[in-house]
């Protein structure tokens, strides 16, 4: 160590150049291994935050879909009123001709009724004058009749005779 004084230098040069390559390296291991590090965390912190979106989407695609039955349960109900009210439409379509078709048909009726009534009426008529005419006509002709009744026995003719007629 005591010898060559530029020799010593030399060696102590190098030998700090090594250290100073050695820091130098060591610094940029630590740096990138900072940077790795804080990579890492960014990782971490990315994933957590792709979990927690994972985690809202499908939040919103359960809410959508429950939007989603809650419409067609809605439109179901929807097409089930319509069909409900579309049938009583019809039926109350239905009633109603039916409804005028008896109107109508009770109208015929009681004219027609009107009608045989007054023929009826007509004919009653035509048959009173004519009999009274024919009874007119005819000679008046007074019966006087006893009966008698018949019971079975008596004289051997079927008749009885009556205690009285003797």
């Amino acid at each position: 160590m005591f010898g060559n004084p530029d020799k010593q230098l030399a060696e102590l040069t190098e030998k700090i150049e090594a250290l100073t390559r050695n820091v130098a390296a060591l610094k940029g291991e630590k740096a990138a291994a900072t940077e790795e590090l804080g990579l890492s965390t960014r990782v971490v912190e990315l994933q957590r935050e792709k979990v927690t979106l994972e985690i809202e989407l499908d939040r919103v695609k359960e809410k959508h879909a429950r939007e989603k039955r809650e419409i067609d349960h809605k439109l179901g109900l929807h097409r089930k009123q319509v069909d409900v009210e579309v049938d009583l439409a019809k039926r109350e379509q239905v009633v109603a001709i039916r409804e005028e078709a008896l109107t109508q048909q009770q109208t015929r009726f009681e004219e027609e009724m009107n009608f045989m009534r007054d023929r009826m009426q007509g004919e009653i008529d035509r048959v009173s004058a004519l009999t009274s005419e024919i009874l007119e006509w005819l000679p008046v002709v007074k019966v006087d009749r006893h009966i008698r009744e018949l019971v079975g026995g008596g004289n051997g003719n079927g008749h009885r005779e009556d205690p009285d007629d003797e």
